[in-house]
């Protein structure tokens, strides 16, 4: 195997096990460094670019709709339900379970999801990820009761997550 050397660049060295100290060299070639701002320059925008801001912008868009969900759910909850009459703590624990439910999906979603998505590719977990989040959050309008709201809730957050992770493995430049 051949090595052209164009420009090195010295790692950090790294102390080994045998207690010597060995330097790992990478090799550069001077076109090849440029900022992220030059490469997109360079690359432009496309249909790619287009449908990947649009499918993002949309996901973003969606679940920040279902955080603000959260904020004034509890209130109509708490009036709703017939919730005054309960001790506060009681209440503000039934509230706060709605909030913490779906981060406790999203916990969940994001360890079954990720590697998921490494499998069968991240197209179709994140079709499926959409309807879980559609679908769910519509079903929220339908629950009549506490424990049907929390099922419904932490389903939402299972889904919830797996566009951010999407989203940002798109975006890379590799160079």
């Amino acid at each position: 195997m051949s090595v052209h050397t164009y420009n090195t660049m010295k790692c950090p060295s790294y102390q080994q096990s045998d207690n010597r100290t060995e330097t790992n060299h990478v090799l550069l070639h001077p076109s090849l460094e440029m900022s992220i701002d030059d490469s997109i320059n360079k690359i432009g925008t496309g249909k790619f670019q287009h449908y990947l801001l649009f499918a993002a912008g949309t996901s973003f868009m969606a679940d920040s709709m279902e955080i603000m969900l959260l904020s004034f759910l509890t209130l109509v909850l708490k009036r709703e339900w017939d919730w005054q009459n309960d001790s506060d703590k009681t209440v503000d624990t039934k509230l706060a379970s709605i909030t913490a439910i779906m981060f406790f999906g999203a916990m969940a979603g994001t360890t079954v999801l990720g590697p998921l998505g490494d499998r069968i590719g991240r197209k179709p977990v994140l079709s499926y990820s959409a309807f879980i989040i559609s679908f769910f959050g519509i079903m929220t309008a339908f629950c009549n009761g506490f424990i049907s709201l929390l099922v419904v809730r932490f389903i939402v957050g299972f889904g919830y997550v797996i566009k951010d992770e999407l989203f940002l493995q798109s975006c890379h430049v590799s160079i």
